[in-house]
């Protein structure tokens, strides 16, 4: 793996992560770019299909988003699927996808149930906040 590709995980603005892997895989060591998942979020929003071939089933993809759990935390409510969770933006729009980081790296993959729209961040910082992007590109394209 060619390491000078892959952008340096930093703490904060002044101090490097450097690179590293974990043994959480396969969250630590699944590097993907924004065009891997681009074609992942594209064939989940697509039922399964990408490109006209079938990755996976219908019913896979129903299932994952099935609503499993509601949650509410700090003011906020959810509802959880399978590995995907809805954020409710308001009584008619809401997002699913999923996030996740590790130390220096924060990473967002969601997209807009109603207006299929879909934004995927990618952040070589430890908690980005990434939510000022995320409108901004929800306001310009949906």
């Amino acid at each position: 793996e060619d390491s000078s590709i892959i952008a340096l995980p930093y703490y904060d603005s002044e101090n490097t992560k450097g690179h590293y892997t974990c043994p959480d895989y396969p969250n630590g060591l699944a590097r993907s770019s924004v065009n891997d998942l681009s074609k992942f979020l594209l064939m989940f929003m697509n039922g399964g299909e990408y490109n006209g071939k079938r990755i996976l089933s219908e019913n896979t993809v129903e299932l994952m988003k099935k609503q499993h759990f509601e949650y509410e935390e700090d003011g906020e409510k959810g509802r959880i699927g399978l590995i995907w969770y809805y954020e409710d933006i308001n009584e008619d729009e809401s997002y699913l996808g999923h996030e996740g980081g590790e130390e220096g790296v924060f990473t967002r993959m969601f997209y807009n149930v109603e207006d299929e729209v879909g934004v995927i961040l990618l952040a070589n910082l430890s908690e980005a906040n990434v939510s000022p992007i995320e409108d901004r590109i929800y306001q310009e394209y949906s």
